[in-house]
């Protein structure tokens, strides 16, 4: 009786190896960043949706672009501090009274011409 050996073939070739590892690194490199992206987009729309979660508001100057939003912002239910330097304070208070004024004067116009 003759012995038979088999030619077994055990494992992967080098290169499919590498073909797999090109795969999962392109994958990876799609969907790490959307991964990333999604993520941020989902914390900034927290903090949107929900401003009782943001601790504090740091006002950098008194521009009304910066500034003028603070009060929209108390309303929706933020509760942390204001930090700012005093003069932007002072100047911030004189603005938001002004817009304020703006408005009252705006909503005064609309009633008495419609």
């Amino acid at each position: 009786m003759k012995a038979t050996t088999k030619n077994l073939k055990a494992g992967f070739t080098l290169v499919e190896i590498m073909i797999v590892v090109a795969i999962i690194g392109l994958l990876a490199a799609i969907a790490i960043p959307n991964f990333v992206k999604a993520r941020a987009t989902s914390q900034a729309n927290a903090c949107i949706n929900n401003p009782r979660q943001i601790d504090a508001v740091v006002l950098s100057h008194a521009h009304i672009d910066h500034c003028g939003n603070l009060p929209n912002l108390c309303v929706q239910g933020f509760e942390g501090n204001i930090y700012c330097t005093f003069a932007t304070r002072d100047l911030a208070s004189i603005m938001l009274e002004d817009s304020a004024q703006i408005q009252r004067d705006d909503a005064a116009l609309h009633v008495y011409h419609g």
